[in-house]
């Protein structure tokens, strides 16, 4: 999915245009918000409640085989890590999306604090989305 990107800022932006695809074939009204200095990509209209989206995308497998997302936010040309996601109570929800075009939506609440990354494998099976 992701091999004709030059690069990560690339990579994203296909996860974002996939998480407009996956709400709006849900028949749920999506919002962008003009700049993307805000912790979240995206503001879905789900069950009549504004929600707010970020999107992750991964290329990455962990030693079992199994992909995993990185959790933290970085920017500018240093890639200095700015927050974790575990961190933030400014969304709603994190949309996964893989090499593989797997997607994932998951509740905020259900991200463990801490962590720098999760694992999509069987935990995350009931968030799957297609």
């Amino acid at each position: 999915m992701f091999q004709n990107c030059k690069n990560t800022k690339a990579q994203g932006n296909i996860g974002i245009g996939e998480a407009i695809a996956y709400f709006l074939r849900q028949g749920i009204t999506v919002s962008i918000p003009i700049n993307d200095s805000q912790d979240y990509d995206l503001v879905a209209d789900i069950d009549g409640l504004l929600s707010k989206v970020q999107v992750k995308t991964t290329r990455y497998k962990s030693e079992y085989g199994v992909y995993a997302v990185n959790l933290r936010n970085t920017g500018g040309s240093s890639g200095t890590v700015n927050s974790r996601v575990s961190e933030s109570t400014n969304i709603d929800y994190l949309f996964c999306l893989t090499e593989e075009g797997t997607k994932y939506l998951i509740p905020f609440i259900e991200l463990e604090n801490n962590h720098n990354s999760i694992n999509l494998g069987s935990k995350q099976e009931k968030n799957k989305v297609s």
